[in-house]
């Protein structure tokens, strides 16, 4: 690997792990500036849906913004300053939206349902499409991986400590040296279907009992039922 390679990677990661927000305005900056770069970062996100990875460029993605390639370079040097922001931006959208969504819901008889339910509305949309884009290029795009893996590590992480902050230290003293196991466990399964949903069509009926059998196993896990 090149001194030139080797930085750009070292660089990338830190940047990840810093949770640099790509939109943030930075000093002397206009507001303007940050909601162009959200424009720029959410029209990538779309071309990753539509066209897939291998098809995002530049060019494609001035396109779908409505903007010039010129104007894409001016906020992201190139492809792969526009690509690292991209994953960042995507990543921290789908941390934000799963947050929002289980922050607040009341501690029930019907607490894990609505974390379950939460989850899986999420990995139905198009922020869960484009990510499964990313991971399965990340095997064989080798740039693509070292850009991919730091933040799949910091994603997972977060993913972590919301877990802490939403199940109750009750949940958490029942389950033991399980919980995490379970959470994996939940997590897992339902990208898994979500990843089977995407080229066959599953019945509902399948998909509902896949998570009243998630329900049922976390409840017993995490209530002692």
């Amino acid at each position: 690997m090149t001194e030139l390679s080797e930085s750009w990677r070292d660089r990338t990661k830190r940047r990840v792990q810093l949770r640099e927000t790509p939109t943030a305005v930075g000093k002397g900056e206009l507001r303007k500036s940050g909601e162009t770069r959200a424009r720029i970062l959410d029209a990538g996100i779309n071309c990753l849906v539509s066209d897939g990875y291998p098809r995002l460029s530049l060019a494609a993605v001035a396109a779908r913004a409505g903007m010039t390639r010129a104007s894409i370079i001016y906020h992201f040097a190139g492809r792969e300053a526009l690509l690292e922001a991209i994953v960042t931006h995507l990543f921290d959208k789908r941390l934000d939206l799963y947050w929002d969504a289980v922050r607040e819901v009341p501690d029930d008889a019907a607490r894990i349902a609505t974390f379950v339910e939460a989850y899986w509305h999420q990995v139905e949309s198009d922020l869960f499409i484009a990510f499964v884009e990313l991971i399965v290029a990340a095997r064989t795009d080798r740039a693509l991986r070292q850009i991919v893996a730091p933040a799949l590590e910091r994603f997972d992480a977060r993913r972590r400590d919301y877990s802490h902050l939403i199940f109750s230290h009750e949940m958490r003293a029942v389950a033991g040296d399980r919980f995490e196991v379970v959470r994996d466990v939940a997590r897992f399964l339902i990208e898994g279907m979500a990843f089977a949903a995407m080229t066959t069509r599953l019945d509902p009926g399948r998909i509902d009992g896949v998570k009243g059998f998630l329900i049922a196993q976390m409840e017993a896990a995490y209530r002692g039922k």
